[in-house]
């Protein structure tokens, strides 16, 4: 009975730990952002003080990117599809991100798989997936669906997915075992950037080429607040 009841009561004290947690970690960071603010510190100083950290060098936009017209910013994130971590973000701070900033016009973003094959072994051929949605034109459709689904990334339940987000069954089956070049190329500039950890972002400008220059990194992200002060930030230094 004990094992039982514990079973059945642990589940309810992590999700209030989760929500304390949580709230604790929005009210400390608007408490660190008003008080930068106040003391009229600079914009390093401000992104600084809720985990950002400077970074530099250039990244060109791939073909996965939610490019609106116009907008001067890039978000660029760095993830891993069977990262608990990056579930987290996919599923509670992403859709906050896309609304306020991506869906508005005032900021691109862009995804790049980075599997941590050595912990996550399903975590590839889920970023093959997501590779071979975009090919059929429905990426974030699969992405969604992907860390949705953390638990069925074998590939009898990728096929699955595709089916549900209606791709062709054929053609998706036969991309699973090609070659991902999306993916490689990802791999290749998240190792060239020194990323180590999912999720990881990068807040950059974008030039009139189409390139985006680096500013600032976050490793880990801790909630909505912490990005939207990084990007609020950068926003009134490129206006």
């Amino acid at each position: 009975m004990s094992y039982d009841a514990g079973r059945f009561a642990f589940p309810r004290v992590r999700l209030a730990l989760d929500i304390i947690t949580t709230v604790a970690i929005v009210v400390g960071t608007a408490v660190v952002v008003l008080s930068s603010y106040q003391r009229g510190q600079p914009a390093q100083q401000i992104v600084r003080a809720v985990g950002w950290e400077p970074v530099s060098g250039t990244t060109t936009v791939n073909a996965k990117a939610l490019n609106p017209p116009g907008a001067k910013l890039m978000l660029m994130e760095f993830s891993d599809f069977q990262c608990p971590f990056c579930g987290k973000y996919a599923t509670q701070i992403l859709p906050e991100i896309r609304h306020d900033f991506v869906d508005s016009g005032r900021v691109a973003y862009m995804f790049r798989s980075f599997p941590l094959r050595s912990i996550h072994p399903l975590a590839a051929p889920a970023a093959v997936a997501a590779e071979c949605s975009n090919a059929q034109g429905r990426f974030w459709e699969m992405h969604d669906r992907l860390f949705a689904h953390q638990s069925a990334l074998q590939e009898a339940d990728l096929v699955e997915h595709a089916t549900a987000i209606g791709l062709d069954p054929q053609k998706f089956s036969s991309c699973l075992r090609s070659t991902a070049r999306g993916l490689e190329e990802d791999e290749a500039e998240g190792k060239r950037l020194g990323v180590m950890s999912t999720p990881t972002l990068m807040i950059g400008t974008v030039s009139k080429d189409g390139r985006v220059h680096l500013l600032q990194k976050l490793a880990g992200v801790s909630s909505f607040e912490t990005v939207k002060t990084a990007l609020d930030v950068a926003r009134k230094q490129t206006t």
